[in-house]
């Protein structure tokens, strides 16, 4: 297995090692090797947890904290790795390849049945956002200006996803 997995995993169902949207920050911890692996930043009725290459965010409603957002930031990966793999998914997706071409992973996702959408965002020298409907989540693909053009910068699923489908102008 590898990181071209583990996104095609994320992107056609939304969910990390079976955490998702509807998943407490102790399923998360479960789910990617503990409760002493995160950077946790708490401001207000807000939390990040920062797992490096996966980052998820809560909000507390009256005592409960919410899942909002999750996210596979695969541009993390050119760092120490050894700082931004998760326990869980070295064990579970094994080397993690510091670049993840989007051609590989939209050819696994769409043979796994998911539907694409580009968002036709005016400009797209930086990144290139795709929509995935059926797992709500939104893929940034690097542009010509960077390092790596169309490999996958992040991947992403929030609550209000939908919104995030509108052009950038």
């Amino acid at each position: 297995m590898s990181a071209t997995t583990l996104c095609i995993d994320f992107i056609t169902s939304g969910r990390l090692l079976g955490a998702g949207l509807d998943s407490n920050p102790d399923v998360w911890d479960q789910a990617l090797g503990g409760p002493d692996w995160p950077l946790i930043d708490v401001r207000g009725r807000r939390m990040r947890r920062d797992y490096g290459l996966v980052e998820v965010s809560f909000e507390k409603w009256d005592t409960d904290w919410n899942c909002i957002n999750a996210s596979v930031h695969v541009h993390r990966l050119c760092g120490e790795r050894s700082l931004l793999v998760p326990p869980e998914v070295d064990a579970t997706y094994g080397p993690i390849e510091p670049v993840v071409a989007f051609a590989e992973v939209l050819e696994g996702a769409l043979a796994k049945g998911a539907l694409v959408e580009l968002i036709a965002d005016r400009d797209t020298e930086l990144h290139s956002r795709y929509w995935f409907p059926r797992s709500e989540v939104i893929a940034s693909v690097q542009g010509l200006g960077h390092d790596v053009p169309g490999s996958i910068w992040s991947a992403g699923r929030a609550r209000d996803a939908v919104n995030w489908t509108r052009p950038h102008t």
